[in-house]
Order: C-alpha cells, then structure tokens, then sequence
C-alpha cells in the first residue's frame, strides 16, 4: 500500500513539473549595462607631433627646382595647416656643411603659426637658401648635424614621428667626406637611437637625376643611391624634381607624411551594442557615416571609435568627447 501510494505521489509530482515547465526553466536575464564615457581631447594628442626637416641643395644649378618648391609651398603647407590635430615642427636647413639653419630653430615654423604667416616663413626660407653654397652635398651629414650640434637638438622631439625631404640634383658625398657612418642603415641607425620607441622616421626625396622622368641633362642617377637606398630602408617616397605636376607631387609627399600620425581614436572599455553607439562632442551628437558624410565610424575588429580628423574642434585644449553604448554580454533578451 505505501509503495502504491510512493508512487502515485511521484507520477503527480512529474505531472505536476510539465504543467509548470515554463516556470521551472524561467531564466531571469541580470539588467542590461550601458556605458557613459566622457574623453578629454588632449588626452589623445600623445602620438600626434610630427618634425619635418627639408634639406635642400643650395649649390649653383638648384634656382629652378627652388623656385618650384616655393611656387608651390601652399599646396604642401595646406596639408598641414587644414590639420589641426597634428602638433608639427618644420624646419629648413641647406646642403652646405657649414650653414645655419634658415627657419623652424630659433625662429618656430609649426603647428602654432597663423598659416599666412607660416607660408611666407617657410617660403622665405627657400628663397634665402641661394645658390651659392659649397658644391660638395652633404645632405647625410647635415641632418645627423643637426640633431648631435647641442645648439641644434632642440628642434627634435624624441617622442615625435620625423620627416626627412631631401632636395638636390647632385650625388650625396657625406660618406666620401667623412666615411661609412654616414651611408644609409648607419644614418638611420643614428637617427632612431635619439626617438623614443614607436617613433616613425621616414626618407622623402625630390631628385633632379638623369633617370628621373624629363631629368635629361644630370648624368647622377637616383638607382642605386644612397638617396634610394635610405627612402627604402625607411619606407619613403621619391619624385621627380623635373616634371610639370611637381606641386601635385609634393603635395602627395604631404600627405604621405600626414598618414605617419595615426587618425584620432578611442578605444572602448566594453564590447557595445553596435546600433546603441552615440558620439557627441561637447554634448552635440556627432552623425556617423563614410568620410563626408560622418565624423566617425567604429572598428569592431579593433573595438575603437575612429575619427576622420578633428577639424571640428576649435580648441584642443578644453573639447571633450561622450560615448555612449549598451555594452554587448552575449546575452539574447528578445522575446519569443
């Protein structure tokens, strides 16, 4: 009798447990978090400055090439000047082992200066350079000069990224003259021993040589060279110093040396809930979208909010950017 009325207990208790499954199997999900960050904009200037260094040939053959490059100054100036996130230094020294420096040294050519003024520092520059410097061109040594000379070092930023142009229309002598401390690796070894880690250091040229495009008359060659050797080493461009787009192609150097700064980005403290992801910039709801169009878009593979660029900020000092975002925990809280 007692194990008839055992087991009548059980089959109504199973009974009773699938009349119920629905609360047996009840999950009850923890509430939903949400992310509300605010970033101060200096705080991620930190990989933004960039030195910019021209050395250009001032011997006698060099006034048509310079007078390129200042003809066309505003072209590679205004990738820089329209830039307001960047914090660049540029400076102008000659060929010549003996000159000063003609601006960005004791008088600062950066990111501080109006831009009218910037264009005519950098352009009276090029102009005062001449063409009756030494005719031995000592690009190598000029620059290693430059940044070991103690009345020279503090145009140098160790934590900043560093652009090297190089303008001539002669074979680069430093090595002949002083020896191999001053071939291609070993400069760029010397160079990187005075960044700090991460720094990028990078070899433009703008080359008047015979197997140039429409360079017919200089027997030098850019193959082979130290010039090409240290552009490659360093991941560099070189052009032509002879054709008729030189502008387009020095502004194209511009913005190579531009891409040496990464774009202004943050990365998030969570995984979001990408379609919840709001942007504002000083409490203003900032679009997202293609560069255009948007102001930012999100990486989901590195989990950052990118930026396009920062010309929207008028003061980098005092902005600040709000992110806000549902954060993604894996959790479906849809309903059947």
């Amino acid at each position: 009798m007692i194990k008839l009325l055992t087991s009548i207990s059980l089959l109504l208790l199973i009974q009773a447990c699938n009349k119920n499954s629905d609360y047996v199997y009840y999950d009850n999900p923890p509430r939903l978090e949400s992310r509300d960050d605010r970033i101060q904009v200096r705080d991620l200037l930190s990989n933004a400055k960039i030195d910019i260094l021209w050395v250009v040939d001032n011997s006698g053959s060099m006034a048509t090439i310079q007078d390129n490059i200042i003809t066309n100054a505003d072209l590679f100036m205004q990738n820089f000047i329209k830039n307001n996130f960047m914090k660049w230094k540029m400076g102008v020294i000659s060929t010549d082992r003996a000159e000063v420096p003609y601006v960005g040294f004791s008088n600062v050519l950066g990111n501080k200066t109006p831009p009218s003024q910037a264009i005519e520092l950098f352009t009276n520059a090029i102009s005062g350079l001449g063409i009756d410097g030494s005719p031995y061109e000592l690009v190598f040594y000029n620059v290693m000069r430059m940044i070991t000379d103690p009345q020279y070092t503090t145009f140098f930023r160790p934590d900043a990224h560093l652009a090297i142009i190089m303008v001539t229309d002669e074979e680069e002598q430093s090595e002949g003259e002083y020896g191999s401390a001053y071939n291609a690796a070993s400069v760029l070894n010397g160079l990187t021993a005075y960044k700090d880690a991460g720094s990028i250091i990078r070899f433009y040229g703008a080359f008047d040589f015979g197997d140039l495009k429409n360079c017919q008359y200089n027997r030098a060659e850019y193959a082979n060279s130290p010039f090409e050797k240290i552009i490659n080493l360093s991941g560099g461009k070189y052009m032509s110093a002879c054709t008729p787009d030189f502008g387009k192609n020095l502004a194209s150097i511009g913005k190579d040396i531009l891409s040496m700064v990464d774009t202004p980005s943050i990365t998030l403290k969570d995984r979001p809930k990408i379609e919840t992801i709001e942007v504002y910039y000083n409490d203003i709801l900032l679009p997202s979208g293609k560069e255009g169009v948007g102001y930012w878009y999100y990486s989901e593979y590195y989990n950052t909010i990118n930026f396009y660029n920062m010309d929207f900020i008028p003061d980098m000092e005092k902005a600040n950017i709000r992110i806000k975002y549902d954060i993604n925990d894996g959790i479906d809280r849809s309903e059947d």
